[in-house]
């Protein structure tokens, strides 16, 4: 049986094999968007195993495949391909993720003994032919297409982590659950035997890398990044005194690697004169890689320039004179470019070096072209020009002004640190131009040096080429007198109206987005191979459900009301389906059952309400992980919520439970306050202490002051003053705000944030929401000034983050409500109403409104923490008032004035 294989070459490659072998077998064939399965009849599938990989090219694959299949078939073993040429070609790119680079067929094996055989027999079958090495696997021998890993069979066994997310996993012969790790190189559980005499143990992660020497003349120390087209190192050439290059590879196979290397090396020769590249050292063939080495040039990014540079200041931005005398520089640097006859096609803040004397050079040079010849696609989003951007396959090189567009949106970046990405729209689209002129309206208020360049970023961006300022005029520009302050028109705020429309947009897509039938209410949320819980607030219908619920409250919008009703009862089916609870609030149930009750008191269902009390109580409260968030501190929240909202005394003992074991179990470490995560747990949370909200001291101190107020517990509040004073005393203060290390010094890394960005996971956002609440507390001046700083630090770094809650603009906003609500002060309305004007600067026109990606990605997610629902709340409360989600408050916004 099959539902066709395709008219793709290698459908028809797959049909004639089957023709030839397989007749009268009823093979079932299946094709989905990517792959296309083949399966012997009666096959039942191993849940895990030996699995076989070959590889091929966009070249070798047809007669890769014909010859494979035929082994395969005669072996009556199941297996997969990449189902076309376009696919082959994505699998072999050097954009391609490296864990699956390559992987053109699966093999699964039925046992080990058939492992084997079928190993050989494709080795020997495709023995000749081209592919590139696979590296998640082990070559069955040196130069052999076929690989193999121990790994699952199907993506169906997952469990639930200590994080919160659905990870693959394979079962251990004790029964245990072991994680199924899909890496860039070999991994293999301890306890799997080996498929082969001659396979080497997996290397543990400590004993990867160490000094390589290429070509008897470079000695790699460190790896700058690794993709599938190959690595870029550090390295001291031996031959020159131990002179510093940097050392850039083409593997082999991965297409077009190798003759963009070579492009590189030509264009670094034709613009050596004019001092603005790296020097070529080298160009060498080394075990079929191909080597560029280029001199390296002291300095930094100008991506990491303006970051450096924003971290010295209070405003989060370079200083004006600095940005306006590189400006000019980068002008002069394109024109040299322009004037040797060559166009840049990929001119971006990570492809310019400032050296320490300010000066700009140009690397990464491998898309440069003569305008007109034959070129392969580039594309790097905020920076590619709109004639570009629909370019996929080989075509003439575009003319200079497309340059024009990338320097233009280059002069953004360094007046602002913001990258102007803009995905899709739904038609009727709006022109880049006028999506960069939003963008720059809006990020220009409060920024003296973006004010000064605005007519000429938007003159270089215009998207017609042809409209486009020349450099000459740029030049003429920068020489000018700078114009007077209101000389170009800022956008400020979002007004109330704009809030509204916004709003209502971004609740009708949620509703419409809701699938009542799936086990995900709304589309899941997949990040490293883990797929959310559909339950929590991270990234499930927890989180979602309070959003809507105070939208009928406010807005009574009888859309909101249908689907809360619909969703609740889902998510007290789905709560009861998964045997494993979590605590955490936020990637845990806590959250969710929480929600679940306030939902069935608005919607009037006394029997939904007993349910989700009734989930409540089953919920662990003895969990090795102390946080908000992920443990112990989060859980207490709810739980002091639902006696609050009950006056239920069992949840009275739960939540003192919770502040006992944390009140018993902090660590007083000098003049500080810390709850370390243990080391060792199965959790990328183990051995992390953190100072912010989400899995550290402000977190749990908030807890901790709303239990001791609650509970008439003096020792918890004065144990979260403590904590306050920690925070107070590890502030680095500068100009008008405060900044907080991730924790103590040398204590974990920083996992994506810079150690003082103010986020409200991990920073002053979610510091300053402690603060001012220990503020109001004890009236303590000291507190409520921190607050006040932290405030600052959110509003400055408004174009430095993302628009979501969980690291960006949605959650510092909410510090901002919070400081209203507890100040009175107006001003902090007006900064939040700056914070939602930065995220309406980043919307998309789908779905027949205006949606916000969150993070300058086409993907929408409807979840709190990281998409729509998030930033749908942010705005209702400054919007309509209220009290704070997930947060243990008995203070609400006054409904601002309209």
């Amino acid at each position: 049986m099959t539902d066709g294989a395709g008219t793709d070459e290698l459908g028809k490659v797959l049909q004639s094999a089957l023709e030839e072998i397989a007749r009268p077998d009823n093979w079932v064939v299946r094709t989905e968007p990517f792959w296309c399965y083949v399966e012997p009849p009666g096959y039942g599938r191993r849940p895990q195993g030996w699995k076989l990989h070959v590889s091929a090219t966009c070249e070798s694959a047809p007669p890769v495949l014909e010859r494979a299949a035929k082994v395969l078939l005669e072996r009556r073993a199941c297996f997969k391909f990449a189902k076309g040429l376009a696919q082959v070609a994505e699998l072999t790119s050097m954009r391609h993720p490296r864990a699956s680079s390559g992987k053109f067929i699966t093999v699964y094996p039925d046992d080990d003994e058939h492992f084997r055989v079928l190993a050989e027999e494709l080795h020997q079958a495709t023995e000749g032919l081209a592919g590139p090495a696979i590296f998640s696997d082990l070559a069955y021998r040196p130069g052999s297409l076929v690989h193999y890993r121990y790994g699952g069979f199907t993506d169906g066994l997952t469990v639930l982590d200590m994080d919160g997310s659905y990870v693959p996993m394979l079962v251990a012969p004790d029964g245990s659950w072991v994680e199924d790790r899909r890496e860039a190189y070999y991994t293999a559980p301890a306890w799997v035997p080996p498929p082969l005499p001659a396979t080497p143990a997996a290397k543990p992660d400590e004993q990867r890398g160490g000094p390589v020497l290429i070509a008897g003349r470079f000695e790699v120390d460190e790896a700058v990044r690794h993709s599938s087209r190959g690595g870029v190192y550090r390295a001291a050439d031996r031959r020159r005194d131990g002179a510093r290059v940097i050392l850039k590879e083409a593997r082999p196979h991965i297409a077009p690697a190798r003759t963009l290397l070579r492009r590189e090396a030509e264009m670094l020769d034709l613009l050596e004169p004019l001092g603005i590249t790296p020097r070529t050292v080298a160009l060498l063939d080394y075990q079929d890689h191909l080597f560029l080495a280029e001199e390296e040039i002291p300095g930094s990014s100008l991506k990491k320039w303006v970051a450096d540079r924003s971290r010295d200041e209070s405003s989060r931005r370079p200083p004006s004179p600095e940005v306006l005398d590189l400006a000019g520089r980068l002008v002069d640097m394109v024109a040299l470019v322009h004037g040797a006859g060559l166009v840049l096609r990929d001119l971006s803040p990570g492809n310019v070096v400032v050296t320490p004397d300010g000066m700009p050079r140009l690397v990464d040079l491998e898309f440069a072209a003569r305008p007109g010849e034959p070129v392969v696609p580039v594309m790097t989003p905020g920076y590619t020009a709109p004639e570009q951007s629909g370019d996929r396959a080989p075509h003439p090189a575009c003319a200079q002004t497309a340059d024009l567009y990338s320097l233009g949106a280059c002069l953004l970046y360094l007046c602002s640190g913001v990258d102007p990405v803009f995905p899709s729209e739904d038609e009727p689209v709006r022109t880049a131009g006028e999506r960069m002129e939003l963008l720059v309206r809006t990020a220009a208020h409060g920024n003296d040096a973006l004010r000064r360049l605005a007519p000429l970023i938007l003159g270089l961006t215009a998207t017609d080429p042809d409209e486009r300022w020349d450099l000459t005029r740029a030049r003429a520009f920068l020489r000018s007198d700078p114009p007077g302050p209101a000389a170009f028109d800022v956008i400020a705020v979002l007004t109330p109206g704009e809030q509204d429309l916004l709003l209502r947009d971004l609740l009708h897509h949620i509703v419409r987005q809701m699938d009542p039938e799936g086990r995900h209410l709304w589309p899941p949320v997949i990040h490293e191979n883990r797929m959310g819980d559909p339950c929590s607030v991270h990234t499930g219908a927890g989180g979602i459900l309070p959003v809507l619920n105070r939208a009928i409250l406010v807005l009574d919008d009888e859309r909101c009301r249908d689907a809360l009703a619909v969703a609740a009862a889902r998510l007290n089916e789905e709560l009861r389906r998964e045997p494993r609870v979590l605590p955490g609030l936020f990637f845990g149930r806590s959250g969710a059952a929480w929600a679940l009750y306030e939902t069935a008191r608005t919607l009037g269902d006394e029997g939904l309400a007993e349910s989700a009390l009734a989930y409540a109580k089953r919920i662990p409260l003895r969990w090795p992980v102390p946080d908000y968030t992920h443990g112990t501190a989060g859980a207490g929240v709810a739980q002091l919520a639902l006696w609050r909202a009950t006056g239920d005394p069992e949840f009275r003992v739960r939540a003192r439970f919770c502040a006992d074991r944390l009140a018993d179990e902090c660590e007083h470490r000098g003049d500080e306050v810390v709850w370390p995560i243990p080391e060792g747990l199965e959790s990328k949370l183990g051995g992390l202490v953190h100072y912010g909200f989400a899995h550290g001291t402000a977190g749990i101190a908030t807890f901790l002051l709303s239990a001791g107020h609650a509970l008439d517990e003096p020792r918890y509040i004065e144990l979260a003053v403590t904590c306050g004073r920690t925070l107070q005393s590890k502030a680095e203060r500068l100009g008008d705000i405060a900044r907080w290390p991730v924790g103590p010094e040398g204590a974990n890394p920083t996992r994506g944030a810079e150690p003082d960005t103010a986020w409200w996971c991990n920073g002053a956002g979610g510091i300053g929401a402690f603060l001012i609440r220990l503020w109001r507390a004890t009236g303590e001046p000291g507190f409520r000034e921190m607050a006040e700083m932290a405030a600052s630090a959110v509003r400055n770094e408004r174009w430095a983050l993302s628009h979501i809650h969980c690291h960006g603009n949605a959650g510092n906003g909410e510090l901002l409500l919070d400081m209203a609500a507890v100040l009175g002060d107006d001003r902090y309305l007006t900064w939040a109403a700056e914070l939602a004007a930065c995220i309406h600067s980043g919307h998309v026109r789908r779905d027949g409104g205006k949606l916000i990606p969150p993070q300058a990605t086409p993907e929408l997610s409807c979840s709190y923490n990281m998409g729509l629902a998030g930033i749908a709340g942010f705005l209702l409360r400054l919007r309509y008032g209220g009290r704070r989600w997930f947060m243990p408050d008995d203070f609400s916004l006054e409904t601002p004035a309209r």
